[in-house]
């Protein structure tokens, strides 16, 4: 079945079976005053110059048409003028005619001449009627001609127009054969202005000072203010006569037609440049006519063709009977308002129908009513359209008024969108139409119910709307029934699924967009907490970001649906957010030793961070003593990356110290390696919970298996850095203890000594504290002999000489360790002592271990160090010269460069000194000469006198001393 069609128009009957006497032209003629006859309403006038039964009788026809509220004028073909008064009261049923009454009928004494137009000028209470080529004044209610001083007839006229936007007083234009006539009709006509016009005129519209007219072969625009005249195109004048209309601010359309007949509408801007689209018709119009915002056609055909100008679109089709023989449309000067009752309007009349004896017009529905019947019709997209364009035509009403409207039609239209699930519709129209969240969470049930509070009910027709769809379950239930009847429940269920997704999502949309802008408490909350609902089920990421800031959720609404839904982690972000600090922590303790579960939960050093920024010290307390039980590292971190002083040093470790091992030395790394604390107890505490570490893994993994393994390897690296490339705990415990009796200066060597007494077997960590106590023979021994970890003992000779040096890598090569810098004498006496006790060690082990191999690798790599004479008293002597080659021919470099060195270096100084000298004696010839008396000068030291050929010297001030004297100033 299909759905009605959108009528905007109806056909009216506003006069019918006129009473057009039969009139017979006079033979001579008379003054216009002398042949006017007048005819009141219900009574005898005076006398027509025509009597019914002449011979040049001829029944006449409605050639012209003005409506002017509900004072309706009729133009005939024989130079009469009916004037009829129309009941509005009448037009209480739509198709019903309206009542009408003759009151005045006039002949205006011009003979059987047409009355081709009718203008009517209310605001000055005059009718400007043309009639045998001149446009002539009556009164409005009499039609009794205006007296000529106020008005004088304009004759030897084609045609004339009148701008009917302006009112009072009214501009007119008069075309004459080469002229055109311009000026105002108010108390009095005034002719202001006669510019040429060289082609005429036989049709014209006026729009301010702009005309749009026809003559005999095209269309062109008139500036009355500067009289230029602007071509636009031609016409075929056997095809058609010209049509053109003011439709909108100065637009106008112009008539047509193609080569094969077809009628054409154009658009033409005030400056002449084509805009909109373009209206077609079947043939090209008898008439055009405009009742904003649609342009009426009449057609040949008897039909009338509706269109929109904003969309060009045919909105209706009104065919006519061919008994009333229409022949021209009109558009009247003030269009008539049809009341429904006392508060509504139901329409008007503006464009009028002349047929032979009838006079129809079209009656429009108020554009609010034809909005409601797009609506109902469920053309919304027309409606939407149609509303917007309502808005542009009704300047005068307030733009409060008006975006009220548009509001509301928005709403209205969107809702039916929702009906027909097309939510992303919905929404724009949503979202245009302003409409409040809580009206359109009634749709949503499951989304809007708060036990803590409900949705405040808001009594207008937008509710009363949202009332009549239903919920969101019961719109798309519908829906799929209508277009699914025969899917089988498993489509059914994913479809409904989809659907009620799509519409949520466009919910959460729509909401967002609300909540940009929401400023009110009870309605932050209302938006916030539907969101938090929505989320909770589509949108996690979503759902963290709203919790994550300021919002103003429900709390007791919002903890039962995230209880609910077990979203343990949001329902922690909702307690944090709103200061329900110690809720939040005792949760995430739950999820931490999973008591109760959450994906989403990012663990434990969530509640560690949150624990480091309070300030709450009981709190602190109370949950690091818990955060210690599940992982005792992060619990460190609870004290030492703090920023405040809330915590003294020892009140941190005395805590630490009883509850958690592991925790008190993490605290102590921390602030040794990133405080910089040199307390030496707080240093010796950190090495003795090293060394206990160490024989706590020892228990598992043997320390003899662990220094076999590192004895086993060639190339043999340190010790330590053996262990640092393994991944075992006992190897990485080592090495941290290693690491720090190697880098810190402050721990008591005694006390860590005395502890390692108690665990036999840490030879590497001994070694190191007896490097401290500079026990070099005892250390060195350590790590040769019991360790085998000779480039740790090499490094040691070097680095424990060097105190100025910089520290060197105990991982580097022994070879890279072979040019390690000195600084001083003292540097270098120790290095000497020491690489010679190493040596010594060496060549006591004889042959054990590859002791020689390693002796001899450390002769040659520190030749320079060793005293050739030493090393050979101490080598066996069943060593074979070959093993010294190396270390001998490097020895004797040694002393032959020294040698060659201290020449070079005394050659060197003498070349100095001659070029010194040379630049000395060219300098003193460039002194100007000196000149002595033959008596001499006094030395200004020794005051004794200086005489040629005495050597002297001449101070920069000019005086003149002894050589000798020179030196001891």
């Amino acid at each position: 079945m299909s759905r009605p069609s959108f009528t905007p128009f109806k056909v009216v009957t506003l006069a019918q079976d006129l009473s057009l006497d039969e009139v017979t032209t006079p033979l001579q003629r008379s003054s216009i005053f002398g042949r006017a006859g007048l005819v009141g309403h219900g009574g005898a006038g005076a006398s027509s110059p025509s009597t019914p039964g002449s011979p040049n009788a001829n029944k006449a026809t409605i050639v012209s048409l003005e409506l002017c509220d509900s004072h309706l004028y009729v133009g005939t073909s024989d130079g009469h003028i009916f004037h009829y008064t129309l009941e509005r009261e009448s037009a209480a049923e739509v198709d019903a005619p309206l009542k009408s009454h003759l009151n005045v009928k006039k002949f205006l004494g011009f003979g059987r001449r047409h009355v081709d137009a009718i203008i009517a000028v209310p605001t000055e209470s005059k009718l400007v009627v043309l009639c045998d080529a001149s446009a002539n004044f009556f009164e409005l209610d009499t039609l009794s001609q205006v007296p000529a001083l106020v008005a004088q007839p304009v004759k030897a006229i084609t045609c004339f127009c009148a701008d009917r936007y302006t009112q009072s007083p009214m501009p007119m234009s008069f075309a004459k054969r080469r002229t055109l006539v311009s000026g105002h009709l108010g108390d009095m006509l005034e002719l202001e202005k006669e510019i040429s016009l060289p082609d005429g005129a036989i049709m014209m519209v006026r729009y301010e000072s702009r005309i749009c007219a026809a003559d005999q072969h095209q269309y062109k625009l008139i500036n009355i203010d500067n009289g230029l005249t602007i071509p636009l195109f031609p016409y075929d004048r056997t095809l058609q006569k010209p049509l053109a209309i003011v439709v909108s601010n100065g637009e106008y359309l112009l008539a047509t037609a193609t080569p094969q007949g077809l009628g054409l509408g154009l658009f033409i801007s005030p400056n002449g440049e084509p805009i909109r689209g373009t209206l077609e018709w079947p043939a090209i119009p008898k008439s055009l006519a405009f009742h904003f915002p649609y342009v009426a056609a009449l057609l040949h055909n008897n039909c009338i063709e509706i269109h929109n100008i904003f969309n060009q679109k045919r909105v209706q089709t009104i065919t006519l009977p061919a008994s009333s023989e229409p022949k021209f449309l009109v558009e009247a000067t003030f269009e008539m308002e049809l009341p429904m009752d006392k508060s509504a309007s139901n329409g008007s009349i503006r464009l009028l129908v002349g047929c032979k004896e009838t006079v129809l017009a079209l009656r429009m529905d108020c554009l609010e009513r034809q909005v409601d019947d797009l609506l109902e019709l469920r053309s919304v997209e027309a409606a939407v359209q149609l509303a917007e364009t309502m808005m542009q035509g009704q300047q005068h009403e307030s733009t409060d008024a008006q975006r009220l409207k548009l509001s509301s039609l928005y709403q209205r239209a969107g809702l039916i969108y929702f009906k027909d699930t097309l939510f992303e519709e919905a929404f724009e129209l949503f979202t245009k139409g302003e409409i409040e969240s809580e009206r359109l969470l009634k749709l949503f049930p499951d989304v809007a119910g708060s036990p803590s509070g409900s949705i405040p009910e808001v009594d207008d027709a937008t509710s009363e709307w949202v009332s009549q769809q239903g919920t969101i379950d019961e719109i798309v239930s519908a829906s799929l029934q209508r277009d699914y009847p025969d899917a089988d429940p498993e489509t059914l269920g994913s479809f409904r699924d989809a659907l009620v997704g799509n519409a949520k999502e466009m919910l959460g949309k729509y909401l967002r967009h609300v909540r940009e802008t929401a400023r009110e408490g009870d309605k932050q909350k209302t938006l916030d907490t539907a969101l938090l609902k929505l989320y909770v089920e589509t949108d996690r990421k979503r759902l963290y970001q709203l919790l994550s800031s300021e919002n103003c959720c429900d709390v007791q609404d919002a903890a039962k649906v995230l209880g609910e839904k077990e979203r343990h982690y949001a329902l922690s972000l909702l307690y944090e957010q709103k200061g329900m600090v110690e809720d939040a922590f005792a949760l995430w303790l739950r999820m931490a030793s999973n008591e109760v579960t959450d994906e989403d939960f990012p663990g434990l050093p969530l509640l560690v961070n949150h624990l480091t920024k309070s300030s709450n010290k009981e709190l602190i307390l109370k949950y690091s003593k818990r955060v210690l039980e599940l992982d005792p590292q992060l619990a460190a971190q609870i004290f030492t990356t703090r920023t405040d002083e809330l915590f003294s040093a020892e009140e941190i470790l005395e805590q630490l110290r009883s509850d958690n091992a592991e925790a008190y030395r993490n605290v102590l790394e921390f602030m040794i390696t990133n405080r910089g604390d040199t307390d030496e107890q707080r240093h010796t505490s950190l090495a003795m919970t090293y060394i206990e570490q160490v024989e706590a893994c020892a228990m598992n993994d043997s320390l003899e298996e662990l220094e076999n393994e590192y004895r086993a390897h060639d190339p043999r690296p340190s010790f330590n850095a053996f262990l640092e490339r393994r991944t075992d705990n006992l190897s990485r415990t080592y090495s941290k203890l290693l690491t720090f009796l190697t880098s810190s200066r402050y721990y008591s060597p005694s006390a860590v000594a005395t502890k390692l007494n108690t665990y036999p077997g840490l030879h590497a960590a001994n070694a190191t504290v007896l490097a401290q106590t500079n026990k070099h023979e005892e250390a060195l021994r350590i790590l040769v002999l019991n360790l085998n970890d000779h480039a740790t003992a090499e490094q040691y000779c070097l680095t424990k000489s060097a105190e100025t040096t910089t520290s060197v890598d105990s991982r580097q090569a022994p070879q890279q360790l072979a040019g390690a810098a000195t600084t001083t004498k003292k540097d270098d006496s120790l290095r000497r002592h020491l690489l010679f006790t190493l040596l010594q060690l060496y060549l006591e082990s004889g042959e054990r271990g590859g002791m020689i191999k390693y002796a001899v690798q450390l002769l040659n790599r520190h030749s320079l160090d060793f005293d050739v004479i030493k090393v050979l008293d101490i080598i066996p002597n069943h060593w074979s010269l070959d093993m010294l080659s190396g270390f001998l021919t490097s020895s004797m470099r040694r002393s032959l460069h020294s040698h060659r060195e201290s020449h070079i270096v005394r050659a060197l100084s003498r070349g100095d000194h001659f070029k010194v000298h040379t630049k000395l004696i060219e300098a003193s010839q460039l002194l100007p000469p000196v000149y002595i008396p033959v008596d001499g000068v006094r030395c200004v030291v020794c005051g004794k006198v200086v005489s040629d050929p005495t050597v002297f010297a001449r101070l920069p001030a000019g005086g003149i001393v002894h050589l000798h004297c020179n030196g001891t100033l």
